[in-house]
Formats: C-alpha cells, sequence, structure tokens
C-alpha cells in the first residue's frame, strides 16, 4: 500500500485546480480512452450530465482548454511515477498534421519505456516550418534535469532533423551520451588534405543491403569529434549514425532504438486516440490535449503491461504478439472509464476520481 499511497499524493498534487476543472479533465480522460478520438464535439456528447445539451458540455471543453493552467513538470512526475525509472534513454521527434493550410507541429521528448516511447515534455512549434531549434530541445533536456536530478540519462536518440554544432556542443559539454543520424552531405575533413568532402564518401565501399561500416578513429563533424557506424540499408539508401561515446555495431543498434517513438506515435494518432481529429490549431490548447493524452498514453500502457503479465497475450507465427501491450491496456483503461462514468457518485469529490484510477 505504500506505493499506492505515494502514487495517490503525486496524482492528487498535479490537480491544483478549481473542482470543476478537475471534472472536465477526468470526464476528457474517460471518454477519450473509451472513443479513441480527440474530435472534441464527438467527445462532448458523451459527458454524462443528462442536463446539459451537447452544445453546452461543448461549450464546458472549450473553456477548459482556455481558462485552465497546466503544470506541465507535475504531469511528467506524475508519468514518471507511473513507470518507475532510475535510468532512461531519451528521444526527441516532432509530430506533424495538417488541418485545412494549417500545419500543426509539436516537438516531443519521450522516453524509451519497453517497446514504446512515452512522452515526458513537449512543446507546440508555431514557426510554419515545423523543425525544431537549439534552444527548444535544450529546454526541453534542462526541463528533464531540473525535475529528475537523480535520473540517470545514458543516451539520446533522435532523426537526422536534430542536428548541428552547438546541439551537438551542449550535449558533449553536459556529458549526455547521444545516437543521431547525420546527413550524407555534411563536411569531414579529408585524410592529409586542406579540403572537406561529403562525409557519405568514407561510405561509398558499402554496395551490398546490411553492410554495416565503422570507424574506431572519431572524426570532426559540425565541430565536434563524434564515432562513424553507417550500413546500407535495404532500399539501398546509406544510414550514418554519429555519437560522441558509442561505436562500432553497438552504435547502429543503440539508435535502432529511436522505432519505440513512432510506436508513440501510431499510439497517439490512428491507431489510438486519433490526434489529428482534434481541431485545434492553437499550439498552448494542443500543449494542454497533449498532456491528457500522455497521461492516459501511460496509464494505458502500464495497465497493459499489468494484464500481461497476469494473462500473457498470445504469440502470433512470427513471434509478435496477437495483440499490443497498448491495445489490452487502452481496453482495460475504457471498461474502467465506462464504469466510472456509470458511477456519478464518485465525481462529488475530485480525489476519489484519482484513487480510482489508481485501483485500476
Amino acid at each position: 500500500m505504500t506505493e499506492l499511497s505515494e502514487l495517490t499524493h503525486i496524482v492528487t498534487k498535479t490537480f491544483k485546480w478549481h473542482k470543476s476543472h478537475v471534472i472536465v479533465f477526468v470526464y476528457l480522460l474517460c471518454t477519450i480512452a473509451m472513443r479513441q478520438t480527440c474530435n472534441l464535439s464527438k467527445l462532448a456528447m458523451f459527458f454524462p450530465d443528462a442536463k446539459a445539451t451537447n452544445a453546452s458540455s461543448y461549450r464546458r471543453i472549450q473553456r477548459f482548454f482556455k481558462e485552465v493552467v497546466f503544470d506541465y513538470d507535475a504531469v511528467a512526475k506524475l508519468i514518471m511515477g507511473l513507470l518507475g525509472l532510475q535510468e532512461v534513454q531519451l528521444i526527441f521527434d516532432r509530430t506533424h498534421w495538417q488541418l485545412g493550410k494549417k500545419h500543426n507541429n509539436i516537438l516531443v521528448l519521450a522516453i524509451v519505456y519497453k517497446g514504446v516511447g512515452m512522452p515526458i515534455f513537449w512543446t507546440g512549434l508555431n514557426n510554419g516550418k515545423g523543425n525544431s531549434n537549439t534552444e527548444q530541445r535544450i529546454d526541453l533536456i534542462e526541463r528533464f534535469k531540473s525535475n529528475f536530478p537523480h535520473i540517470q540519462i545514458t543516451n539520446v536518440l533522435a532523426d537526422a532533423e536534430f542536428i548541428g554544432k552547438d546541439w551537438f556542443n551542449y550535449l558533449n559539454k553536459e556529458n549526455i551520451p547521444f545516437c543521431i543520424p547525420i546527413r550524407s552531405n555534411a563536411k569531414v575533413q579529408r585524410k592529409g588534405k586542406q579540403d572537406k568532402m561529403h562525409i557519405s564518401r568514407c561510405f561509398d565501399d558499402l554496395k551490398k543491403i546490411n553492410e554495416i561500416k565503422c570507424f574506431k578513429n572519431r572524426k570532426t563533424i559540425y565541430g565536434n569529434k563524434v564515432y562513424l557506424s553507417g550500413v546500407r540499408l535495404p532500399d539501398k539508401t546509406l544510414l550514418i549514425v554519429a555519437s560522441n561515446t558509442f561505436q562500432g555495431a553497438d552504435l547502429l543498434d543503440k539508435y535502432r532504438q529511436r522505432w519505440q517513438i513512432e510506436m508513440l506515435f501510431s499510439c497517439l494518432k490512428k491507431r489510438g486516440f486519433d490526434l489529428e481529429a482534434t481541431h485545434m490549431t492553437d499550439p498552448v490548447k494542443m500543449e494542454k490535449l497533449f498532456a491528457i493524452l500522455a497521461v492516459t498514453l501511460a496509464w494505458a500502457y502500464v495497465i497493459g503491461r499489468w494484464q500481461h503479465a497476469l494473462n500473457p497475450i498470445k504469440p502470433k507465427s512470427h513471434e509478435r504478439l496477437s495483440q499490443s501491450i497498448f491495445r489490452v491496456g487502452l481496453e482495460q483503461l475504457a471498461k474502467a472509464a465506462m464504469l466510472m462514468m456509470a458511477t456519478l457518485d464518485y465525481f462529488s469529490n475530485p480525489k476519489q476520481v484519482v484513487r480510482f484510477f489508481v485501483v485500476y
């Protein structure tokens, strides 16, 4: 019961709002789990208030996203409390979708967690281009370090969008290991020459699919000395990964874990909560919606792991599970949410709402 009491305390601290705002948050969490959509007008239809019209429930949701101030540090602590990790690998990526002519972009810092990237911090990008800058990335890592000073960062993973001299300088200065692919046209000093050449020239001898080449000595890329490993992919393109710590085939193995953030975006979008169905375009409001989704995702995944431990999911012939951990957990969470929505007495006290979800 000690762990349960501690978790209840963490969750309770998250909701420093008026009771009415707490209720809307819980309604949204429940209806998103049940209906698996982020279309707010559709979610309003399932708010359990017999006296309210769909239109009034929708206005209630709109007021929530306009008025409520989220403590994102507290949300991150809630999620980390559910996962119970002492060291982490961080993943950077950007999710994008389009509504009419408006491009929505969210920069996400997630952690590697048992097959999925779990979002911890994020920021809405309102620059028109979508790409993040070094200051925004550093801000997210500094927030992580500030909130979790005793948790060790063992690696930072990202794709080729997250490169640059200042960015690599920061990671090296903070002694943070990284595995990040570089573009094939990045310049490197030619051995014994004064001029530079494209880094891809160093891997011209990779002809066969899945053939790899690793350099034992570090090379200077973007003003920083890094280890380089390359592999010829099945589509015949060249993947070159740089690291300040890892080298050889181990570097490529570390980088392969980046796919877990793709699983995250799959859970947030079509295979899960249908994030793209929202009509929001305001980055501030999208950050609030993303917080609700992050908490729901973490709860669903933890429940799925627990269910899998009790009743192992049968594997298919190719040894993959017949149903994903996330899907199993989401179905169980949806059942709990439906029960909760039917038992409206729980909403008389926000702390009872919190304890209900801790039990499930």
